[in-house]
């Protein structure tokens, strides 16, 4: 089928893909062929009205001449049956042979199919397009295109109804912004959603919507918003609460169903837990979750946990042992393909200015394509570090051999023209060595998004040829305006690279233009929990993941799992109170994330942390080391995961093992950040030095005095024994 694009591209391509490059360029002959797929009503269109559109200047014979050359001409490029001549006085484009986005446009909204109409909706009518002597055909587009801005603008904020009343706020901001967007001039759109946001809590973002509409109108139009509007701002800015005001509590967040009840998932052995706190005990009710102090149980309690900790640790030594082999001894054991595991290769960019979507195809793809059917993807993390080499079948292949993923996919990204990109995909199947399929999809550089949505599915199409129908899940990238996208997938790769400012700023950024960017504040409450320079800049970390939770709606499963996890422990630190409830589900979502994610090391830090600050017993010492190793394992340049494994390594008494650590976080660069002045001040950094003084490299001076000076101890034979009298309090780390 001929496929002919008009709204936000001009694009025109065969059955076989191919551009039709001859009738493009010819505009008034394209001119005809757009206004018969685009005139409303839809159906056969008179030739004496074309005539008097297309040339006005001629006299009826030679403008009939005219026509028949342009229909012979459209014929001749399309095929005889392109368009149908119904009568001696009417033409018609024939549907059977020639798809147009406008017209699929219209079918969707009158058969109420708002998603699929929105995807469509790329843009107006033929922009920028003109034809000379046409005044005719100029006042049509112009109506033309304010119809069917009109009608995207009510698709819009229909969808933004029916997302709010089904409680997926991030989708509903999302189309309410991208009806405001459509809506030239009209303010009532603007109004709902500055209404939609006050009513989330959010009135940061509806006093952005608003400047941002206001700064719009003033620069197309030289206007001022209506009376009513300004009242409308100045209600909600009057009513905006002062920043200490904290954020309310969430309701308990939803697990998926795949998640086993909270109840199973073991915890420390028994309840009350006792915690400890200076000189004080907690003791927290199991019923009411209540916590009361006991200031004279303290000495007591150290005393009675002394023996079964040191006995614990005796038989944990020889599993720590085994595996310690395992992790850091055996060589990388190859993991075996798995045929439903696909890998997104960082794209090959020929052009400097689209550097951004290396990396930011491997994101989005992953995050869409995952959980299609039975298709599970690689985190980008993994796919982004272990690949070497360009976009080849050889390199890809050698991917796939060392992420155990059956399938990968890797191509291009290149400008194709002056404001277009052209995308470019090669599927492998690694086992079979063979090329599963290839899509190749070009649109205007500004609907970068959507075409990466629609790049997904053609990929979907192409594996379903193999694996059967797929069900596709619309990807985050829908409801996300394109800047915040873009913002977002900044600070992934700042974050991938430790560079926590850089990471935030982004974040923060994507955040401040989509107020409603689920995954943006689970990013930023990560990052601030890894101690940035930066960080006393923003709210605290634990209001993100309040918010994360209210909007944790619409996400893949991997990361709505993150996200109930995440979230959970920020409303437990949010409110300063043990919930045990809340630290079930927590687990729950965290640990199912690990079985259905083996191969994500963001799962597995996540799980090490939590377990890290729930659990307390040496047998979870065990458990929550062998997760950070995991999360090692998969990326060892990763510094997070070593944040916490020295201090449990020491806990176990293993200084031996604590060094390991520290010396396998050196070799992997992974904690080698020093302040401007040279001065080492990653706590790993530190505990190397303490650990083992011969790492000189850490510090300027070689025996590590800046260091130790940094913790206030003369010297580091004195600073070595405090560290290890610290390791004998869990609570201290």
């Amino acid at each position: 089928m001929i496929r002919l694009h008009l709204l936000g591209a001009i694009d025109l391509r065969d059955e076989n893909g191919r551009e039709v490059r001859a009738l493009l360029a010819q505009p008034k002959r394209l001119a005809l062929l757009a206004y018969l797929a685009a005139a409303s009503p839809h159906g056969p269109q008179r030739r004496d009205t074309l005539l008097g559109i297309f040339w006005p200047e001629l006299d009826q014979d030679h403008a009939r001449n005219a026509l028949n050359k342009a229909v012979y001409f459209l014929r001749r490029c399309l095929g005889e049956a392109a368009l149908v001549s119904r009568s001696a006085d009417e033409l018609a484009l024939n549907e059977v042979m020639v798809w147009a986005d406008v017209r699929a446009f219209s079918s969707a909204l009158d058969g109420e199919r708002m998603e699929e109409a929105l995807g469509l909706y790329r843009g107006d009518l033929l922009p920028s397009f003109f034809i000379p002597e046409t005044p005719e055909f100029e006042g049509w587009l112009e109506r033309q295109r304010a119809r069917l801005r009109s009608r995207a603008a009510e698709a819009a904020w229909l969808l933004t109804e029916r997302h709010e009343a089904d409680g997926h706020l991030t989708e509903a901001i999302g189309c309410g912004r991208q009806a405001v967007e459509l809506s030239t001039g009209d303010e009532r759109p603007l109004r709902r959603l500055i209404e939609l946001l006050d009513r989330l809590g959010d009135r940061a973002g509806a006093l952005r919507a608003y400047d941002s509409f206001a700064r719009r109108l003033a620069a197309e139009l030289e206007a001022e918003p209506s009376a009513e509007t300004v009242a409308l701002i100045e209600r909600v800015r009057s009513s905006r609460p002062p920043r200490s005001t904290p954020i309310a509590q969430p309701p308990p967040p939803e697990i998926p169903q795949s998640v086993p009840d909270p109840s199973t998932v073991a915890l420390a052995p028994s309840y009350p837990v006792q915690r400890e706190l200076g000189s004080s005990s907690i003791v927290i009710a199991p019923a009411t979750g209540a916590a009361t102090v006991d200031r004279t149980r303290i000495v007591a309690l150290r005393r009675r946990r002394a023996l079964p900790i040191v006995a614990a640790a005796i038989v944990a030594l020889g599993m720590l042992a085994a595996v310690a082999a395992i992790r850091f001894l055996r060589p990388n054991a190859v993991p075996q393909l798995d045929a439903n595991l696909v890998a997104i290769a960082p794209f090959d960019v020929l052009d400097p200015a689209l550097a951004l979507w290396r990396e930011g195809v491997v994101d989005i793809l992953s995050r869409n394509l995952d959980g299609a059917g039975t298709l599970r993807t690689v985190s980008p993390t993994v796919a982004i570090r272990r690949w070497r080499g360009r976009a080849e079948a050889a390199t890809a292949q050698d991917l796939g051999r060392r992420t155990g993923a059956g399938i990968v996919i890797f191509g291009h990204v290149m400008p194709s023209g002056f404001d277009s990109v052209q995308l470019k995909a090669t599927v492998i199947g690694v086992g079979q060595g063979r090329t599963m399929g290839e899509v190749e999809l070009r649109g205007a550089a500004a609907n970068m998004d959507r075409i990466l949505e629609l790049f997904a599915l053609g990929l979907l199409r192409e594996l379903g040829r193999h694996s059967g129908p797929m069900g596709v899940r619309t990807g985050f990238t829908s409801s996300v305006p394109l800047p915040a996208l873009k913002a977002f997938l900044r600070g992934e790769q700042f974050y991938r690279r430790m560079a926590w400012d850089s990471a935030l700023a982004h974040y923060d950024h994507a955040i401040a233009l989509d107020s409603g960017f689920a995954l943006a504040y689970y990013r930023m409450t990560q990052t601030l929990g890894w101690g940035s320079e930066q960080s006393r800049r923003y709210p605290r970390l634990e209001e993100y993941a309040a918010r994360g939770a209210l909007l944790n709606r619409g996400q893949t499963l991997r990361d709505s799992l993150l996200l109930v996890g995440l979230s959970s422990y920020g409303a437990r630190n949010l409110y300063d109170s043990a919930l045990p409830a809340q630290e079930r589900r927590y687990l729950a979502a965290l640990e199912q994330a690990s079985r259905l994610f083996p191969g994500d090391p963001d799962v597995w830090l996540m799980l090490g942390e939590a377990r890290y600050h729930v659990l307390s017993d040496t047998a979870n010492i065990i458990a929550t080391l062998d997760a950070f190793e995991r999360a090692i394992e998969l990326d060892s340049a990763f510094g997070p995961a070593y944040k916490h494994t020295v201090g449990l390594a020491l806990q176990l008494g293993d200084p031996a093992r604590a060094r390991r650590y520290t010396r396998a976080c050196l070799a992997s660069r992974a904690c080698l950040a020093s302040t401007p002045s040279g001065v080492a001040t990653s706590s790993l950094q530190i505990e190397a030095l303490l650990l083992d003084p011969s790492q000189a490299e850490m510090s300027d001076a070689g025996d590590g005095t800046k260091a130790v000076m940094v913790l206030g101890f003369e010297s580091a034979d004195h600073a070595l024994d405090a560290w290890m009298k610290r390791a004998s309090r869990p609570e201290s780390f």
